[in-house]
């Protein structure tokens, strides 16, 4: 029971400091003062610790010796034409790996994701999209069962976070829903694909 308490806090202060980020309260290229965050919370300083150990692994933050945390910086350039790239192609590898090993059953699995970007959509929640459609991808990874393409995943998806939640923010309400629905159409063309049409999928 503790250890469940101890980890909803964790995750309510990673929540926290991760949308003061996201709407721009937390500036790229700011400092992040453990104290000050630590006494507006009422918590310690190690429960913040803990915290920015899981934002610096998905990016949003990044030590610097004898300096301290910053909000991380991203520039839009490299993201879209390396990153995103590179992450497509890491993403349809894995689906090479699941239609090799596995059945199209597992593919149901996406359900539970798909109801939350629904949600995230209807809501035009900019955090929880940005979340759903990152969860989206990262199920195809993790799916594959491959450590090795997670841990790669995971160290580009850590630069992107912050473009995706921009990309979002500049969308018209009435255009919330695209964003279920590419996806949508995205996991029925991957239901139907063959190895050989991998290549042709536009991943988003």
């Amino acid at each position: 029971m503790k250890s469940t308490i101890i980890s909803n806090q964790r995750n309510q202060i990673i929540d926290y400091i991760r949308r003061k980020i996201f709407s721009g309260e937390l500036s790229e290229g700011s400092q992040l003062k453990e104290m000050p965050l630590a006494n507006e919370l009422g918590v310690s300083r190690g429960s913040i610790r803990e915290a920015i150990r899981q934002l610096e692994q998905e990016g949003l933050l990044e030590y610097k010796n004898n300096r301290g945390v910053f909000i991380s910086v991203v520039e839009d350039g490299p993201i879209e034409e390396v990153i995103n790239p590179i992450r497509r192609r890491i993403e349809r590898y894995a689906l090479k790996l699941i239609f090799q090993n596995q059945s199209r059953d597992v593919f149901d699995s996406w359900d539970d994701i798909m109801a939350r970007l629904y949600f995230a959509c209807k809501q035009k929640d900019v955090g929880l999209c940005t979340e759903a459609d990152i969860e989206f991808h990262r199920r195809i990874i993790e799916v594959s069962e491959s450590s090795d393409l997670l841990a790669i995943w995971k160290t580009v998806v850590s630069r992107t976070r912050i473009r995706i939640y921009k990309s979002y923010l500049n969308f018209k309400p009435s255009k919330f829903m695209s964003i279920y629905n590419n996806h949508e159409e995205l996991l029925n063309l991957i239901k139907v694909c063959t190895v050989s049409g991998i290549n042709k999928l536009n991943i988003c």
